[in-house]
């Protein structure tokens, strides 16, 4: 009926009156602007016609050949009209076929050969203006969205920029699109990402591809401050762009519109050989949120997908991925492995599990598997997979086989022992050790947990298999990671108790024996019995691992031992009692200062005339009963006894 009613409308005022089309068009639209200001409520089926009446003579117009009156129309239709017309239907969330008839009408006048192109850039940058100020609303943004949408399908970036002098415009509209996502909320961010910026990514301007990917290397650095959460906005624009950033072969939907972009993009950018990419889909998979783990997924899909129908050589900054055609059947069937377990991660049902659990073993093998020079899986994705493994919240028994799966590990030339893979000991694994539901007996009859026993060889292996340089600064960080963390008192004692079994070795510097004296300061939490067991495992870690050469001297040997308390943990003529009496007497034998200079030094007057009277340059025997009244004022006098001076 509006149709019919505006068709009308046209013809009967092209037969009645003697002004040409682009007269009465500009008559039609003055009268139409200030109709709209005039009225306080405006009727949806008024705005319709107007817009629709408006659109047919522009359309005559442009008939006539009027080459002097299209442009200037055209402009007045735009500005008069459709962006007033825009806001009214935001202001009054208003709905329905009207927001069609004016992204169409709107897109008519674009597209018209002899609009000035500064008339172009300002209706664009006032059609996203709404995008500033539409918030949370979700009537609004659902009327912009399809007015966006329905403009943007038929005046195409790659139509408007065959207008000579519009291709700055449209670059200036693109960059304006992306300043829009420093403060823009989630839907709108998705309409921008979504709908709007890819249709602006053209052969003709492949570089405004690289203004997308250097958005995301300053987001994930921190140059670039956004109000969403970073890892969720990077994961949605790396999948809103995966058609060109990742995709190089014709079957893509969106190649397959500009083929010409395979060859256009792949000389200036690739992000399957960009560290920041895999970074942030690493992240992604790492995350505890499922909507960003399923976009890594599909990113990692399309990754996949890529290089098997692409053909060409993939090698990625450090190595984290790689392909080469040679090797397709080897490297398909361990990222077939790899795929197929994080998918299952996600699921919640043991029995699911249970059926590709072999393929962990799979994986960590292509770890220490080379071809070509390289590994056929880098490391950090074995550990991706434990870290999903350990991190399944439905099942136990899951993540206590992870744990198990990573400490029997080979380590013979596993990667893990270089020092940049460290950290998934110190971090993924040892959080994963912090539950005590891990550390149960398999049967009445096991003196301790398999858990326990297994990370006990795991660690003994792992330091062993380092070179000697490397060992003290390992157990260092292991100590500081087991501090830092918030274990419960039953993993607690286990790890100790691994510490205390290491076999003895000069590797603790005073720096670590300071690190196991802040340790021992944090047992008052824990029952008194595992508090003594602790406090036990700690000592005998120190006798057995301290670094003699590297200056350990009686500061360090009395800070550790003011913490102690005799009766439970130094019971007289113990094993652990003679375990210490050893290390004092093995501290003295290197230690420039006598321990009667020290004693005297910080006891004071502590001691009887008789202690003092002892000569000097020898320390007494550790079986005299002097020794007893020596460590007793060591355990019995804390801060006092080593820090008074």
């Amino acid at each position: 009926m509006i149709e019919e009613d505006s068709e009308q409308l046209v013809e009967w005022l092209l037969g009645t009156s003697s002004l040409s089309p682009a007269e009465l068009c500009r008559h039609f639209v003055n009268r139409a602007a200030e109709r709209m200001q005039e009225t306080r409520e405006p009727d949806i089926k008024d705005l319709t016609r107007d817009v629709r009446t408006a659109r047919l003579f522009l359309s005559l117009v442009r008939e006539s050949q009027d080459v002097e009156g299209l442009g200037s129309v055209a402009t007045d239709l735009l500005q008069k009209v459709c962006i007033p017309y825009l806001n009214v239907l935001l202001d009054n969330c208003l709905t329905g076929p009207v927001v069609q008839e004016l992204a169409e009408t709107a897109a008519v006048a674009l597209l018209s050969p002899h609009l000035p192109p500064s008339a172009v850039e300002e209706t664009l940058r006032e059609s996203l203006s709404p995008l500033l100020t539409s918030g949370d609303s979700a009537e609004r943004l659902a009327i912009l969205n399809s007015f966006l949408c329905h403009l943007f399908s038929r005046a195409k970036p790659e139509n408007l920029e065959t207008l000579p002098g519009v291709s700055e415009q449209l670059s200036a509209i693109f960059l304006l699109l992306l300043s829009l996502l420093d403060h823009a909320s989630t839907a709108t961010s998705h309409l921008i990402l979504s709908s709007l910026l890819p249709l602006f990514i053209t052969p003709s301007h492949p570089l405004r591809l690289s203004a997308v990917w250097s958005l995301v290397q300053e987001v994930w650095s921190g140059r670039r401050i956004i109000e969403q959460t970073p890892l969720a906005f990077l994961l949605s624009l790396l999948c809103c762009f995966s058609d060109v950033l990742i995709s190089r072969d014709h079957t893509s939907p969106f190649l397959s519109v500009f083929p010409s972009l395979v060859t256009n993009l792949c000389p200036l950018l690739d992000v399957r050989r960009e560290g920041v990419f895999w970074e942030v889909l690493w992240a992604g998979l790492r995350s505890s949120d499922p909507l960003d783990r399923k976009r890594a997924m599909y990113l990692l899909h399309r990754v996949l997908s890529s290089v098997r129908m692409g053909g060409g050589e993939v090698v990625s900054v450090g190595g984290v991925f790689w392909w080469k055609p040679q090797s397709a059947a080897v490297l398909t069937e361990v990222w077939e492995d790899l795929v197929l377990l994080l998918h299952t991660m996600e699921e919640k049902q043991v029995h699911i599990v249970k059926p590709v659990k072999s393929r962990m073993k799979n994986i960590a093998r292509a770890t220490t598997t080379f071809v070509d020079g390289l590994s056929v899986l880098h490391v950090s994705w074995l550990e991706l997979a434990l870290e999903r493994v350990f991190l399944h919240s439905e099942a136990k028994s899951i993540v206590r086989w992870g744990v198990c799966e990573a400490l029997s590990l080979d380590l013979a030339s596993s990667p893990l022992l270089l020092p940049t893979h460290w950290q998934f000991v110190y971090g993924p694994l040892l959080n994963a050790l912090s539950s005590a539901k891990l550390f149960c007996r398999d049967s009445p009859t096991d003196l301790r947990p398999s858990v326990a026993t297994l990370f006990s060889s795991f660690l003994e292996k792992f330091v062993s298999a380092l070179s000697p340089d490397l060992r003290g600064d390992f157990l260092h960080g292991l100590l500081v990671a087991i501090e830092a963390s918030n274990m419960s008192d039953t993993p607690f004692l286990h790890v100790t108790h691994s510490l205390s079994l290491l076999p003895p070795s000069p590797l603790l510097s005073p720096s670590s024996l300071i690190v196991l004296r802040s340790m021992a300061g944090q047992l008052d939490t824990l029952r008194p019995l595992l508090r003594a067991a602790v406090m036990t495992f700690l000592l005998t870690a120190a006798a057995n691992l301290s670094d003699l050469s590297k200056g350990v001297g009686w500061r360090e040997v009395a800070s550790l031992l003011s913490g102690v308390d005799v009766a439970s943990c130094l019971p007289f003529s113990s094993h652990t009692w003679r375990k210490m009496c050893d290390w004092v007497t093995a501290v003295s034998a290197v230690c420039e200062e006598p321990i009667s200079f020290f004693l005297t030094s910080s006891l004071g007057s502590l001691l009887d005339p008789e202690v003092r009277g002892w000569d000097q340059a020898t320390p007494p025997s550790p079986s005299s009963p002097y020794w007893q009244l020596m460590l007793d004022s060591f355990l019995g006098r804390l801060w006092r006894l080593c820090w008074s001076h």
